[in-house]
């Protein structure tokens, strides 16, 4: 990093959906969503996106009582294995969250240019 850089300010923010003032949807548990619909299953989907698997059934859980309903349908293992999958709520929400999210990166970046008109610190 130059000197010039480690002067230079930037604003940087992370899209939160809340529910009544409480966090419901994070950058990470947004992930966990996605890994969890690639993989169609919840113990992958864990792995891939950095969660252990209880602590992604957590995050599922939550994210479902906040929700009002499930997100995430799932299946137990058997003779064609398991499989865990969004619900047409779950996948209703990574949508919305990835248009929020695109036009939250947009806002940045026009902050950002009233940010770097400013100067250096």
């Amino acid at each position: 990093m130059s000197t010039a850089d480690a002067h230079r300010l930037a604003l940087s923010a992370e899209l939160c959906l809340t529910v009544g003032g409480t966090a419901m949807l994070t950058p990470r548990q947004a992930w966990l969503l996605v890994c969890i619909d690639a993989a169609g299953s919840l113990t992958e989907g864990a792995k891939r996106s950095g969660f252990s698997y209880r602590g992604a059934w957590n995050v599922v859980s939550r994210l479902s009582s906040l929700a009002g309903e499930p997100l995430v349908t799932a299946s137990k293992g058997g003779k064609g294995g398991g499989f865990s999958r969004l619900t047409a709520r779950g996948q209703r929400l990574l949508q919305l969250y990835a248009a929020l999210t695109a036009q939250h990166a947009a806002f940045v970046d026009q902050l950002n240019q009233v940010v770097a008109d400013f100067g250096e610190c």
